[in-house]
């Protein structure tokens, strides 16, 4: 909006014009006269002013056709006009008012009367001018406002499209995940179970709502359950404080059908989320069980093995050692001697295996030490 100065004021007569000048002058305003509508115009158009003073009745072109013109424009539309006449008709008036004028003063006019409308309708344009500015002004911020609002909008609903789109891929590889996992919030409310913890301990979140009632259930054996928490809870405190992974341990977890499975809990912290996962190494214990007993059976038998190698080697060496007495020719009781001291010598590897902890070695001090006696007591060196 153009910033407007002074007052226009707009009469053919010279001594009215000069009057009304004269008083506006006095009272301190800015004041631009016309003795014509077509100066008023121009002066207009060069500088809009605050308020115009606008004789009715002029040659030419009267008080109304200058008022339609203004109004006609958007630019000069709200400029406050006040009629000034010395008719009393009211058809003028009327007129005048439709046209657009604010007010109407009857010549003769009264110095306070017209000073006090001046003032008046001065200080309600500067206002409406003001108000209009705070407008502009408002309606600016608010476009601002409204955009900056539209982009945060936009990026919120991104960043929730993106979230929902995280969490739906989260939920996907949850579901496909080989271990039963479990999801609780931080008073702790179960809010979620994949399909393959139900599917291995057969409870659905309505049987367990809670993470107390999960402690409850899998858990049945008091003593047993008291144990398991206190470990838990060093695990998970530990874990707080080294801002890493709970070392998973092993429990015995009761299904709902009441069998009892093996199972590797582990624990994660996901924001406020805590997931804990179990992993069923029922199987593998019991296939490790089942390892661990053919390894001990298949020892014993190596170890039978070798302690009846022994014995009949020994059998063997006493055989020669009789055989080696039926004869006087000192070439062939050397040559029993001699098979005699490999025999032994074998016979000794497997006395060291059958009475070694590991089967697969012996200790070749001992054996050496062992196979020197023997060899000394066999010549009786």
């Amino acid at each position: 909006m153009n910033e407007r100065k002074g007052i226009l004021v707009v009469d053919d007569t010279l001594a009215a014009l000069k009057l009304l000048t004269d008083t506006l002058i006095d009272e301190g305003f800015i004041v631009r006269p016309a003795s014509s509508g077509e100066q008023a115009l121009l002066s207009v158009l060069a500088e809009q002013p605050e308020l115009i003073l606008l004789d009715v009745r002029m040659p030419d072109m009267d008080g109304f056709e200058i008022c339609r013109r203004l109004k006609e424009q958007p630019d000069t539309c709200d400029i406050p006009i006040l009629f000034l006449s010395a008719a009393t008709e009211m058809e003028e008036r009327i007129k005048g008012f439709a046209l657009g004028a604010v007010d109407y003063i009857v010549k003769p006019f009264q110095r306070d009367e017209m000073m006090a409308r001046v003032r008046t309708h001065l200080q309600l344009s500067r206002l409406q001018s003001k108000l209009e500015s705070m407008v502009e002004q408002r309606t600016a911020e608010l476009n601002i406002s409204k955009e900056r609002l539209v982009t945060e909008l936009a990026e919120r609903m991104a960043a929730e499209n993106s979230l929902k789109e995280s969490e739906k891929r989260f939920r996907m590889m949850i579901e496909s995940s080989p271990y039963a996992i479990a999801l609780s919030d931080v008073n702790d409310n179960v809010e979620y179970l994949n399909a393959k913890f139900i599917k291995t301990f057969g409870y659905t979140l309505s049987d367990v709502p809670s993470v107390k009632n999960w402690w409850m259930l899998a858990y049945p054996d008091e003593e047993y359950r008291k144990t398991l928490i206190k470990l838990w809870k060093e695990k998970i405190d530990t874990a707080f404080k080294k801002h890493e992974e709970a070392e998973p341990i092993l429990v015995n977890v009761t299904c709902k059908n009441g069998a009892v499975k093996i199972i590797e809990v582990s624990f994660n912290l996901i924001g406020d989320k805590s997931l804990v996962t179990f992993h069923d190494v029922t199987e593998k214990k019991q296939d490790e069980k089942r390892l661990k007993t053919s390894l001990q059976e298949k020892e014993t038998l190596l170890r039978e093995l070798y302690h009846r190698t022994k014995n009949n080697m020994q059998v063997i060496c006493s055989l020669l050692s009789l055989k080696s007495l039926d004869t006087d020719d000192e070439k062939l009781k050397a040559e029993f001697r001699e098979m005699e001291s490999r025999i032994h010598s074998m016979a000794l590897v497997h006395q060291k295996l059958y009475s070694s902890k590991n089967l697969s070695n012996i200790n070749i001090k001992e054996y050496i030490n062992d196979l020197a006696d023997m060899l000394i007591k066999s010549y009786k060196i």
